[in-house]
């Protein structure tokens, strides 16, 4: 039986649909071979929210990211893990303990953080979709 891969979303990446109308399960399918399914931390989720009550231009698409969330998770799509950790924090923890996991984010300080580690990253291009970084 084929090893599902773990594709670990960070906050910045599940807002993508909603900056960029970039559909982050198609480019993912397109992009990773096999099975797969979406991992983040409740951190993430927590984040969004307090970003949502904002007065910024983000929180719309804050507002709208938890809702792609929630649809991906019915769908069983999406495995939200309890966390205290901060987000950059437990990612790189995640990944480290995770053999072949992918990382999603357009994190600059986390994408350095984690080529160190070997960690195959996933990030937005020419802002309209994702590829390998």
């Amino acid at each position: 039986m084929p090893e599902i891969k773990k594709v670990v979303l960070d906050t910045n990446v599940l807002m993508l649909p909603y900056q960029f109308r970039i559909d982050v399960a198609g480019e993912v399918g397109r992009l990773v071979d096999g099975k797969y399914v979406f991992v983040t931390t409740s951190k993430a989720l927590a984040e969004l929210e307090k970003l949502k009550e904002t007065k910024k231009v983000s929180s719309r698409a804050a507002r709208l990211a938890i809702s792609y969330a929630g649809h991906l998770k019915n769908k069983g799509l999406l495995e939200i893990i309890e966390s205290s950790m901060k987000v950059d924090d437990w990612i790189v923890d995640y990944a480290r303990k995770s053999a072949g996991c992918i990382v999603c984010t357009n994190d600059m300080l986390l994408k350095a953080r984690l080529k160190g580690c070997g960690v195959r990253l996933l990030g937005l291009r020419s802002k309209d979709h994702l590829d390998f970084v």
